[in-house]
């Protein structure tokens, strides 16, 4: 969300595409309002979150290189503005790197929230040296020093869930809201996959512990506040994406979802 508009604002995965959703959302089909490309060649990209920072325009955080490629900003008439050399935002590699309990093959970088001008960066978790193992659920979410929350798992109903997005809204400036994920990588059905939607008090400068406020049967990605509520995007891959087939979800294979949650439904 850009302060002062109605739309909301999404980043493809896969590719290096920013969308635009007029909101409200409507129930069905939302079709992008604007969408732009980015302008710099990037051989290999993942992106995770987009978050909207005072100086920067959207900032985009890409999982690969573990922190923030670029800042955009978009003009009401005009292309897009895309700034590669936004700086002093990225964890130390070193802080990311302790994140894992033993030999790890990656980092798993997916949250991103602005507090002020200060930039938070959370970890989902990391994914074990041993080729067999599945990503592991331990998330801590820094700042650009380095400071980082303790590490933690989050628990519920017998399942462990990691961090995948928080916003922190400038008008609710004693709170996060978080977005909590579980996926088992070699199943394809819907209950392969769930998410929590939690709020989380913020305690000098950083999210404190989450409460759980929501459970889904989904896998969200991205969370951000509209007015009185919260809205939750959510991306289930694999064959998960089948209509008409009830252990699956009734959405097309290029297609995703979300959610309009009223914050009355979340308080801290």
């Amino acid at each position: 969300m850009i302060p002062g508009e109605t739309r909301l604002w999404v980043i493809n995965d896969k590719a290096p595409v920013l969308a635009a959703y007029a909101l409200p959302l409507v129930p069905g089909h939302n079709a992008p309002i604007y969408h732009a490309v980015m302008t710099r060649t990037v051989d290999r990209v993942k992106f995770e979150a987009v978050r909207y920072h005072p100086r920067h325009g959207l900032l985009l955080l890409e999982a690969i290189r573990r922190g923030v490629l670029a800042g955009v900003k978009i003009a009401p008439d005009g292309d897009p503005q895309f700034d590669f050399d936004v700086k002093g935002m990225d964890v130390p590699a070193e802080a990311l790197d302790g994140v894992p309990t033993g030999p790890f093959e990656f980092v798993a970088v997916e949250a991103l929230g602005v507090i002020g001008e200060r930039v938070l960066t959370g970890t989902r978790g990391f994914k074990p040296a041993a080729k067999a193992e599945q990503l592991r659920p331990r998330a801590v979410v820094f700042d650009a020093t380095g400071r980082g929350t303790t590490p933690m798992v989050l628990s519920v109903g017998g399942r462990d869930y990691g961090l995948s997005d928080l916003v922190c809204p400038p008008a609710l400036p004693d709170r996060c809201f978080e977005t909590w994920s579980f996926e088992n990588e070699n199943g394809d059905s819907v209950s392969d996959v769930g998410g929590i939607l939690a709020v989380a008090p913020i305690i000098d400068g950083l999210p404190g512990p989450p409460r759980p406020c929501k459970a889904f049967a989904a896998k969200p990605e991205g969370v951000t506040r509209f007015r009185d509520t919260l809205i939750v995007v959510f991306d289930d891959d694999l064959r998960r994406k089948r209509p008409g087939d009830p252990a699956r979800f009734p959405i097309e294979g290029n297609q995703d979802f979300a959610a309009t949650i009223p914050l009355a439904e979340c308080p801290l």
